[in-house]
């Protein structure tokens, strides 16, 4: 899990970035491609062809940081490569997500989903959240509703929950690793936009079906370019 999310960040959120002297001065290239410094007053010298830029990624300034940002997020102790990989094998192996397609379409769901694995947390939810917006998704691939948190805690605890119950377990699907992976491992598997059984559209490479059960029915779901790159990238790894 390390090499592949230090690959994927390392391919995401490629930019150029200007580049600065110890005195914080802008650094410049002239036209042979030197570096320069700025002049001691701290302008453009003469000779500059432009300003001096690196190239950076995601891996450049997360590392391999994850679940470390959100108003409810993974607990300190389990936010690590360690226990985030024990939990997401258990949930891949639990919902059947076991073929490399499945689990190509599932990561790269996920892994979009959840900000470079960063959050399991819907900061802003949308108006319609049924039951109140306490029941915002949460998760890897975000389990949003108050009756679909309930298919899960049913699931799990093979009863219905009180109120006071479904209130405290869908804040935990936001700060327990194994919870918020078992919540998108049954998302997947079960619910989904519209059919569920998403692993039904990974069989067939169909990125666009994936796409809109994880997100919505639209012509063009969410963010679908990036989905389709960290699936392509995936399937190097």
């Amino acid at each position: 899990m390390t090499n592949i999310l230090t690959q994927l960040r390392k391919s995401d959120d490629i930019h150029y970035q200007i580049q600065f002297d110890k005195s914080d001065n802008t650094l410049y290239i002239d036209k042979e491609g030197k570096v320069i410094s700025s002049t001691d007053i701290g302008r453009r010298p003469p000779e500059a062809v432009d300003k001096y830029r690196l190239q950076k990624n995601a891996f450049d300034k997360e590392g391999i940081k994850i679940f470390d940002i959100g108003k409810e997020k993974i607990k300190t102790s389990q936010a690590n490569i360690t226990s985030f990989t024990k939990a997401l094998n258990k949930s891949l192996n639990d919902f059947q997500i076991d073929t490399c397609l499945r689990k190509i379409h599932f990561l790269a769901q996920s892994y979009h989903e959840s900000q470079r694995f960063r959050k399991t947390y819907e900061e802003s939810p949308n108006s319609n959240v049924k039951g109140g917006e306490h029941f915002r998704g949460r998760g890897l691939i975000q389990l949003t509703h108050d009756y679909n948190y309930s298919k899960l805690y049913e699931y799990k605890n093979k009863k219905k929950p009180s109120a006071d119950e479904l209130f405290k377990f869908a804040t935990n699907v936001a700060m327990d690793i194994n919870l918020a992976c078992e919540a998108s491992g049954y998302y997947w598997n079960n619910i989904g936009a519209k059919t569920g059984n998403i692993s039904q559209y990974a069989d067939k490479d169909d990125i666009l079906t994936v796409s809109r059960e994880v997100n919505r029915y639209v012509d063009k779901p969410y963010g679908l370019d990036s989905r389709k790159m960290y699936a392509l990238l995936l399937k190097r790894y």
